[in-house]
């Protein structure tokens, strides 16, 4: 077998087994169906470590925030989403947050209705 062969072997064995082992260390929290007028947290509060993607699936036409906590307790960032369907924040937030959702409409007596959803973080 010719050199450039095998260095091209090797190469991509390296990025496999790095591919394999950068997935193997991300975890998902599936979140389920609920319904909320003011305000839920995803897993009841409990924290997130470098959350890379949070998506949730809304079945009416709610405006709602998803929200980004500190150990500190300290609110840090939002993300505005609206309409329904399948929604996604995929701005990384490395750290350690807990996630707020928020009815965005809250002089509205309508509830924010989500069918579920998927948090993408690291161990």
């Amino acid at each position: 077998m010719k050199l450039s062969k095998k260095i091209g072997l090797i190469s991509l064995s390296l990025v496999l087994s790095f591919a394999t082992s950068a997935s193997a260390a991300e975890k998902f929290y599936y979140l389920k169906r609920t319904s909320f007028s003011k305000y839920v947290w995803v897993n009841d509060g409990q924290f997130f470590t470098n959350i890379n993607t949070a998506c949730i699936e809304i079945e009416n036409t709610a405006n709602m925030y998803i929200q980004y906590w500190d150990k500190n307790d300290n609110f840090v960032s939002s993300q505005l989403i609206s309409g329904s369907g399948w929604k996604c924040d995929n701005n990384p937030r490395y750290g350690t947050y807990r996630i707020k959702l928020l009815n965005a409409n809250r002089n509205s007596e309508e509830k924010v209705r989500l069918v579920g959803g998927e948090i993408w973080y690291d161990k």
